[in-house]
């Protein structure tokens, strides 16, 4: 099925990215990777967990889906996704598919800044109708260098996807 051929795809660039990565002591990966955890609570549905899980067993962390508190970045409420699927008989579920995975010894997370940003209606299409920057909410998540040659230090990294695809970096 096409499903069944996405997720194998989705696989083996999960696999390409988490490889590009694993021999990198501190890392950052982020990016619409189109697969994430569930998470009952704020009515998040699995998409491809399996491939999500490769990130998680080459040690990578993934701070704002980790929060009990999170909630979808694809998600059923968002106007453009709700103008795209209108009528199509397309069925689609609130998703964590955007991530920002960090793999590192030498930063800790600011669990206070980690959170889902761009979810404001700021772009107008029409004279009735303004919505947000895309059909993807985007992540950011904060991280504080408390140790190693470069004394202290702050990253913040923030994902839309309209504005990032796939990006490997070595932190500092």
């Amino acid at each position: 099925t096409l499903r069944a051929l996405f997720e194998r795809t989705n696989l083996e660039e999960m696999r390409i990215v988490v490889n590009a990565a694993a021999n990198t002591r501190n890392a950052i990966l982020a990016g619409d990777f189109n697969n994430g955890p569930a998470k009952p609570a704020t009515n998040v549905t699995a998409l491809f967990l399996s491939n999500y899980a490769l990130a998680q067993a080459s040690g990578f962390s993934d701070p704002y889906a980790d929060r009990p508190t999170a909630t979808c970045t694809f998600c059923t409420d968002n106007p453009i996704n709700v103008a795209v699927f209108r009528g199509s008989g397309v069925l689609y579920n609130n998703e964590f598919l955007d991530h920002i995975f960090v793999k590192d010894a030498e930063f800790t997370v600011n669990a206070a800044l980690t959170k889902r940003v761009f979810t404001e209606v700021v772009v107008p299409i029409s004279s009735a109708m303004d919505v947000p920057l895309s059909d993807h909410y985007g992540v950011q998540v904060t991280l504080s260098r408390t140790s190693g040659a470069g004394g202290a230090a702050h990253v913040s990294a923030v994902l839309c996807y309209l504005l990032v695809s796939i990006l490997v970096m070595g932190v500092l």
